[in-house]
């Protein structure tokens, strides 16, 4: 029996089928191995939330839910109405079990526009979704476009993958474009665990 672990391989996944097939393989022992190594971004990405004054009815897709541990975060801080997409099906069973989501979607972050029943949503979260070519910076517009005017656009990302990576000149174009009114990056706590650091970045869609 091998001994490999979760993130053993994870960030030299560059096709899309490897990565779904690895979340897949690994959907049963994922939140042991995160939370054993003091995973902060959830924490951290439903912080910011509440520190940007997000009231706790906010209609909020936590998009790459995966096994729900951002769901929770958020629904620990207040947060009720709660929708979750992610592109493997046995973390979507995960995430439902749960019980903190009202819909669970199986949708594929790099296939363009997506259309999710519930959007325009106020919030729009991604946690550990962005980055080492899992799905691309420019999915990014696909999710700024679900949201209402005013809303919120957050997502937590490797220090690895933040800024030189493909997200930070996909938002700084949404800018540009005047799909994005601004946005703030901070960096702190990735996965202590693995001495690794990370972004979260808040934007405000215009």
């Amino acid at each position: 029996m091998s001994d490999e672990r979760f993130f053993d391989r994870l960030y030299d996944l560059d096709d899309g089928d490897d990565v779904r097939r690895h979340y897949q393989r690994f959907a049963a022992d994922y939140d042991a191995e995160l939370t054993s190594r003091g995973y902060a971004q959830p924490d951290r990405v439903a912080d910011a939330l509440v520190a940007a004054g997000v009231p706790g009815d906010a209609r909020i897709l936590d998009v790459g839910c995966g096994s729900g541990l951002s769901g929770v975060a958020l629904a620990k801080r207040g947060f009720s109405q709660i929708d979750g997409c992610d592109y493997s099906s046995e973390m979507l069973a995960r995430a439902r079990a749960t019980d903190v989501y009202r819909h669970l979607y199986e949708v594929d972050l790099n296939a363009g526009e997506l259309a999710i029943t519930g959007s325009p949503f106020d919030v729009v979260t991604a946690v550990g979704v962005l980055g080492h070519g899992h799905v691309a910076g420019l999915a990014l517009r696909s999710l700024a476009l679900l949201l209402e005017s005013g809303g919120w656009l957050v997502f937590a990302i490797n220090e690895l993958a933040w800024p030189d990576g493909d997200a930070k000149p996909a938002l700084d174009q949404l800018v540009e474009d005047e799909t994005i009114d601004s946005y703030e990056a901070q960096i702190g706590e990735h996965i202590p665990g693995l001495g690794s650091r990370g972004w979260v970045v808040i934007a405000r869609a215009r």
